[in-house]
């Protein structure tokens, strides 16, 4: 089976976000007093020099995490925490001045951002980030720190429309390997966009024909042409058992028992020794367990996001050749959103909804 999942997802995204829980503080009568609960001084007061605590917010004033500045010494700590789940950190954009008026900003009042003195890019979303800077000779800072965050906004299934779409149109190329093992064949397919690769491949049916055909075309087994799918195999009707068949037991039976059902499905019957297969007793029995639960239940079958699908080769001639199938992979694809956030402070006077705040230094070098 091919998994298509690098053209449909964010890389390096998609297995850092566990949920999309965002805390929202709207701007009411209690902002202030919202605010405060994340702008803490940690001893209490707002002496010189103490560890100082601010709040990361997007400007629609979702809370995100915090932004903590501590001294020591002649050294400044600034540290962006992402505190709320499935948010994380893509760019920060960071400066400190002895002023406010120090900082780039162009004519409307918004700081250049890539002006700032401080300004990385994350290629895999982070939770934390700290920096380090020299204070030496300073009596009092201010501090725009910025950053660009993400986060899953939804998730969404790449289905069998998707897949029928990307599907090409023209011959594909193929070259085969007998394998036996997790399937009957090896296919490597080319031309095919998208689908080009090796794949596992399964007999779609037992008339004992060759496979060596160089090219094909790839038909989806959900496809609505009747005519199209009964010049591939015996029995079109079937095709959603098989699929039924193919994501329930793919995975934890045996090949010889895999391929005689598929066979059983598509040609009609299966018997013992064709095809070059020959099913022991147990797993005879273990066949006919498993064509009982796909009558019963594979009725209308259609995947779900995260399962698979069949995809016919269709040779062009299924009495010179053997037509066969592989699978596809009906991947998640994950939507995600961008916010900025400030450490909550004093606007700058543009309309960026851009922050800034003073941060007074212990003159004394105080250590921590």
């Amino acid at each position: 089976m091919i998994r298509i999942w690098n053209i449909f997802l964010l890389t390096g995204v998609i297995g850092f976000f566990s949920s999309c829980e965002k805390q929202s503080v709207q701007p009411d009568s209690d902002y202030t007093s919202t605010i405060e609960v994340h702008k803490v001084v940690v001893n209490g007061n707002n002496d010189c020099g103490e560890p100082y605590v601010t709040s990361l917010f997007t400007a629609e004033y979702i809370f995100v995490g915090t932004l903590t500045v501590v001294q020591t010494g002649k050294e400044l700590t600034i540290s962006y925490d992402i505190t709320e789940a499935g948010f994380g950190i893509v760019k920060t954009h960071l400066d400190i001045s002895d002023a406010y008026n120090e900082f780039p900003v162009n004519s409307s009042g918004n700081p250049m951002l890539e002006e700032f003195d401080f300004v990385d890019d994350f290629e895999t979303p982070v939770t934390s980030v700290t920096y380090n800077l020299n204070i030496d000779g300073l009596s009092s800072v201010s501090i725009a720190a910025q950053a660009v965050v993400i986060y899953a906004d939804e998730t969404d299934c790449v289905g069998i429309v998707q897949i029928e779409d990307l599907l090409p149109d023209s011959l594909v190329y193929l070259s085969w390997k007998y394998s036996k093992t997790d399937s009957y064949y090896k296919i490597n397919i080319s031309n095919a966009g998208l689908f080009d690769g090796e794949h596992l491949g399964w007999c779609a049916d037992n008339n004992w024909a060759p496979v060596n055909y160089p090219n094909a075309t790839l038909v989806s087994s959900y496809d609505t042409s009747l005519s199209l799918l009964s010049g591939i195999v015996d029995h079109p009707e079937n095709l959603d058992l098989l699929n039924y068949l193919m994501n329930t037991y793919f995975e934890n039976q045996p090949f010889p028992v895999i391929q005689s059902a598929v066979w059983t499905l598509l040609n009609g019957f299966y018997e013992n020794t064709t095809g070059g297969i020959e099913l022991t007793h147990e797993q005879e029995e273990t066949l006919a367990l498993v064509m009982e639960n796909v009558y019963a239940n594979g009725e209308g079958f259609v995947p779900e996001c995260g399962q698979d699908m069949v995809i016919l080769i269709n040779s062009g001639d299924s009495k010179s050749y053997q037509n066969c199938f592989i699978m596809i992979s009906l991947s998640e694809e994950i939507q995600t959103r961008s916010e900025i956030v400030w450490g909550y402070g004093n606007p700058f006077g543009g309309e960026s909804g851009a922050m800034y705040f003073d941060y007074c230094l212990n003159a004394e070098e105080k250590e921590y």
